[in-house]
């Protein structure tokens, strides 16, 4: 199991969608890859330096 310390920066950024398979794996996906070709689709894990990096605004985390 992955933890914040494995995955980097990626854990808190706000371009971050986490994929998960039907086999139960869970893949960290850049959203900017989908407008620059500069970040990777899939990032090799943990980030710990990024130029797209903007940490997640709390307001925009979902609470139950």
């Amino acid at each position: 199991m992955r933890t914040l310390w494995n995955i980097g920066l990626c854990a808190v950024c706000r371009h971050v969608k986490v994929v998960k398979s039907a086999k139960g794996s869970a893949f960290v996906l850049c959203t900017l890859a989908k407008t620059n070709p500069r970040f990777k689709k899939y990032p090799s894990l943990p980030v710990i330096e990024c130029i797209g990096y903007e940490g997640k605004n709390l307001s925009d985390e979902k609470t139950d």
